[in-house]
């Protein structure tokens, strides 16, 4: 499912030198480019309104970190909360979604973070029609301003949402799950690739360890992740035997 979580496909750093004539196309929200997800990767500080519409579900593989996912798809390539117009169809868009076309590329202990602008947006103009990047002098526009604001609050969201994932991967609290469904001509078909919550794990915790999550705030985090398990069926409800026209 990890492949199906990224929207960036040529993703380049923001400088005036390159982008001064180019603008974004605001006029009404498409996502589209949402279209063939089935999970979208969130932060904690959105798990309360997730929690209310999608199943919260951790992207795991071997070594590698652990992060928190919206599942908005149960059949590969389909993200059931696109319309075929690319209208979001749920009440809560992710934050990463709203982002888009921009997003931070992490920097390292010698690099600063880089904002960058995915340029095979279609949302990208470069005709003089919409919201301009780069005023005539290279300076940033407030619509930009504002775009790199919540850009830098993802940022400092996304290093709260890791520590999330490492406190869950060192207690081992995670077990690697498939969601079984039915399909709307009677068959069964399986989502797999993820992990929740163990019950049994989280409660065997010593209370020290459980006291030490509550005053941490994951313990609630955890909460709501096992509650919007039961968004579930409401996933299996949006199913329909449509054809895929939404690419």
């Amino acid at each position: 499912m990890a492949q199906q979580t990224s929207i960036y496909q040529q993703p380049r750093a923001l400088t005036a030198e390159r982008h001064r004539d180019w603008t974004i196309a605001v006029q009404q929200a498409n996502y589209r480019f949402a279209a063939n997800l089935v999970a979208v990767p969130i932060m904690a500080s959105e798990f309360g309104a997730v929690a209310l519409e999608y199943p919260i579900v951790f992207a795991r593989g071997g070594d590698q970190a652990v992060g928190p996912l919206a599942l908005v798809g149960l059949r590969d390539g389909e993200n059931l909360f696109v319309s075929p117009e690319g209208q979001w169809t749920g009440r809560y868009v992710p934050a990463l979604l709203r982002q888009y076309p921009f997003g931070f590329a992490e920097g390292t202990d010698t690099s600063p973070s880089l904002l960058c602008i995915d340029e095979a947006s279609p949302l990208l103009r470069q005709d003089g029609t919409g919201e301009a990047l780069f005023d005539a002098n290279g300076a940033t526009t407030p619509y930009l301003n504002k775009i790199v604001e919540f850009a830098n609050a993802m940022m400092r969201a996304r290093k709260i949402t890791q520590l999330l994932g490492e406190r869950l991967k060192t207690l081992d609290l995670l077990s690697e799950r498939k969601l079984t469904f039915t399909e709307t001509d009677g068959r069964q078909s399986t989502v797999s690739g993820f992990a929740t919550v163990d019950r049994e794990k989280l409660h065997a915790l010593p209370a020290e360890t459980v006291q030490e999550l509550l005053t941490s705030g994951v313990l609630e985090l955890i909460h709501g992740h096992l509650l919007s398990l039961n968004c579930r069926e409401r996933l299996r409800e949006r199913l329909t035997p449509r054809p895929d026209n939404l690419h």
